[in-house]
């Protein structure tokens, strides 16, 4: 995974390595790893709405706040029966 994600209408923001290592250390208590990104089936997804950033599995999605000084976890939604 780079620092570099892009939304729906191809806005592009950069995430910082703090970012990287947030999101990083939410895929290891998952039990997912970046690593397993590069099968055909990815585990999880990003993705960015407005001022938010989805980090989005089969088993859940947490919600964070993008600002410039860096994400904010703010939700972990659980998806049951996924």
């Amino acid at each position: 995974m780079n620092g570099y994600i892009y939304g729906s209408d191809g806005e592009e923001i950069i995430l910082s390595e703090n970012d990287l290592d947030i999101l990083e250390e939410e895929l290891k208590a998952g039990q997912l790893s970046f690593q397993t990104a590069n099968t055909n089936i990815k585990p999880y997804r990003l993705a960015l709405h407005q001022n938010y950033l989805l980090l989005i599995t089969k088993d859940w999605v947490h919600v964070y706040r993008y600002q410039k000084s860096g994400i904010v976890p703010l939700s972990k939604i659980f998806l049951p029966g996924m």
